[in-house]
């Protein structure tokens, strides 16, 4: 192997002082600093590259931070010419000259144990000469359908950073098809300092094409071995993949259960080209839990809290229990009364393969709302399959008992559910998404039992996209689309949470909870079958901590399974801020009624964490 670089002159050399950096820390501190400037100059005046200087130098952060003596201003003086080296070559200049002067004097000359008493000004001057620019860029064998990186190519800048990216990008391709012990073999950097030219060869050794080898576990945790080994489905005998790697250690951290999870590579291959692997893990504490809260000038205080209990009987199994109560001092007319939850859930992982997950669940609870009140009560089974890292589905199968006391009178109804639900999620955050979309699908037939309940399905899909501008995406447009369908029974023969209401913080800002619904003869208001919910908003922040909103959203509901001509409707408008903590954005939004008739006052606060929607 060769590697024939044009190094930078330096105006002193500093290999005598080399070897006595590591003891700066061992002297006695020397007289308090006293920095004014520090000055950093490129030939050309070349901005671009004077920034580069100025970010990689460790004189600027002294200037700008809190060096304590002359004695570290020096010694990060002598550390930059490493360090702008490093710099210059990562933008493709191999010949530069460097200079560091410490009020005057070379930092290289100034001996390390006996520094000035007092520093005022740094100069820093970079002669960088030619760009470079790759005269030959080569990297050897490929595997079939690897990527090389746009900027190693024959003409184009030679980046220091680029030829490290080009050979890890030959290794990675080998590893994705198997070859597991992919490495670097050789490599040639030659450079023409008359012609300002990087000539680059790169070979690599792919090695022999790997399977999964023999499984190792380390458990440090109470998981039963057998189980942790069934979530893992480590697929020993097929080929060496990364993704495979990764799935492994995925499938264990989202149980929850796990603190540890780590998959590693032999050192050695083994019998028949496979490669042994070692998997290590470790539990969680067991119980955790947590509480939130929101609040609506109409709607009042909301209040939810959760316990959990991981690793319930030595499997990994999930206790999860929930409870909330809401509309707490809302407005009577607006919210009806005070809602109470509290409902169980126990998931166990892997019940058929590593990525289907069994779930028991059961709850009660009460709402007063504007036009019912209920008592529920719901219990069943479902599976969840995770086919992704952002998609998983739901089926499930239960039983619900629920009264209601609404404009049509006392109800009772009894159903056997059948719950399917999808979920997409490709946003790059839950509380402050800025790209992608997000996709819920839910559909629920019931099956009446008893003369008075009648069968049917409720639909039900909630959309939301994203798009940030700018490069740290401080200005966002967010838009989301809800549709939902009741098929089957009547209006009159329909369980009243099943139909659908418009107003409030989740569909119509603005507008009173619930306060849009269908008005039959007979001075009955109830929920529609049919519903299309429409909101937008354009997100800024105005700092890095402060941000803007304006919303608009709409509402529509009907008395058919699909909007029709008998729809009504409302719309609002309004204003927010956010500001970013620790836990994510904190929101509070004006609403105003822009379209439809409110009676309960016309601007409406809206408090909570993370972004709308």
């Amino acid at each position: 192997m060769s590697d024939r670089r044009h190094l930078p002159t330096y105006t002193k050399a500093l290999g005598r002082a080399a070897g006595v950096a590591a003891t700066l820390a061992f002297v006695a501190t020397a007289p308090a600093l006293a920095l004014d400037e520090v000055i950093v100059r490129t030939s050309g005046n070349n901005e671009s590259l004077t920034e580069t200087v100025r970010n990689a130098s460790l004189s600027v952060s002294s200037l700008q931070g809190d060096t304590s003596s002359t004695q570290d201003v020096v010694a990060a003086a002598r550390a930059d010419y490493g360090r702008i080296l490093g710099a210059l070559y990562g933008q493709g200049y191999y010949a530069g000259v460097i200079s560091i002067k410490v009020d005057g004097r070379e930092a290289a000359d100034i001996p390390p144990f006996s520094p000035p008493a007092r520093v005022s000004r740094i100069v820093i001057d970079v002669q960088q000469g030619e760009q470079f620019k790759f005269s030959r860029a080569e990297v050897a064998p490929l595997a079939k359908g690897t990527e090389l990186p746009n900027g190693f190519a024959k003409g184009e800048i030679a980046r220091s950073g680029v030829i490290s990216s080009a050979a890890n990008a030959g290794i990675r391709g080998w590893r994705n098809q198997g070859h597991a012990k992919a490495e670097l073999k050789d490599q040639s950097v030659r450079a023409d300092n008359r012609a300002a030219t990087l000539d680059t060869q790169i070979e690599l050794a792919p090695g022999p094409k790997l399977t999964f080898g023999a499984l190792t576990l380390d458990n440090r945790g109470k998981v039963r071995d057998k189980r942790v080994l069934q979530i893992a489905g480590y697929p020993e005998g097929t080929v060496y993949s990364p993704d495979e790697v990764n799935e492994v250690t995925k499938r264990l951290r989202r149980t929850g259960t796990f603190s540890t999870a780590n998959l590693t590579e032999a050192e050695e291959i083994g019998p028949n080209d496979t490669l042994p692997m070692l998997l290590t893990v470790d539990d969680q504490l067991p119980r955790r839990f947590g509480f939130g809260a929101e609040i609506s000038s109409s709607e009042g205080l909301s209040l939810t809290s959760y316990w959990k209990h991981r690793n319930l009987f030595g499997g990994a199994e999930t206790l999860d229990v929930r409870g909330e109560i809401a509309n707490i001092g809302g407005l009577e007319v607006a919210t009806g009364g005070v809602d109470y939850f509290l409902g169980a859930r126990l998931t166990r992982p892997a019940i058929y393969g590593p990525d289907t997950n069994g779930n028991v669940f059961a709850s009660i609870e009460q709402n007063d709302d504007p036009g019912y009140f209920e008592r529920k009560a719901v219990a069943g089974v479902s599976a969840t399959r995770i086919f992704s890292d952002d998609l998983e589905g739901e089926l499930g199968l239960g039983f619900r008992y629920s009264q209601y006391d609404d404009d049509f009178g006392e109800r009772e109804f009894t159903h056997f559910v059948l719950p399917v639900k999808l979920e997409w999620d490709k946003r790059n955050s839950e509380l402050e998404p800025t790209r992608d979309f997000y996709l819920r699908a839910e559909a629920e037939p019931f099956v009446g039992v008893g003369n008075e309940s009648s069968s049917g399905a409720q639909l039900f899909s909630d959309l939301r996209g994203y798009l940030g501008f700018g490069e740290k995406k401080n200005f966002v447009l967010a838009g989301r689309l809800q549709l939902g369908s009741v098929v089957g029974p009547d209006l009159s023969e329909t369980p009243p949470d099943y139909l659908f209401f418009s107003g409030g913080a989740g569909t119509v800002r603005g507008h009173t909870y619930q306060s849009l619904q269908i008005e039959l003869p007979g001075d009955i208001s109830t929920g529609g079958k049919s519903f299309v919910g429409v909101s937008l908003e354009a997100r800024s922040y105005v700092t890095d901590s402060i941000g803007l909103v304006g919303f608009y959203d709409v509402g529509f509901i009907g008395p058919e399974s699909y909007i029709t001509e008998d729809y009504v409707y409302h719309s609002g408008i309004g204003v927010g801020v956010r500001y970013k903590s620790p836990i994510g954005p904190l929101r509070v939004d004006l609403g105003y009624p822009l379209e439809g008739d409110d009676e309960n006052g016309d601007i409406k606060i809206y408090i909570g964490i993370g972004q709308a929607f």
